[in-house]
């Protein structure tokens, strides 16, 4: 698997969807926060598995600081 996460403005992200696929990229995480719609969209069209509205310092390790409080809570809740 490849994977990269896209830390980038919505407008911008679209780009790095194609360069990802250019790229043989299989996986894109989308980080929380904006609307990536339209680039999830065209991801998906080019075979891209997606991951959107979490935030991936709840899951990259070491998790600490406010994001372990995040992840706890989401454990708790069946969201993690």
């Amino acid at each position: 698997m490849k994977a990269a996460v896209v830390a980038v403005s919505p407008d911008a992200a679209e780009t790095v969807v194609e360069d990802a696929a250019a790229a043989g990229i299989t996986h894109l995480w989308f980080q929380r926060g904006k609307d990536f719609s339209d680039a999830e969209n065209k991801a998906r069209a080019e075979g891209i598995t997606t991951v959107s509205g979490k935030c991936i310092l709840m899951y990259a390790q070491p998790v600490g600081g406010i994001h372990a409080a995040h992840r706890f809570l989401a454990r708790i809740f069946g969201r993690l």
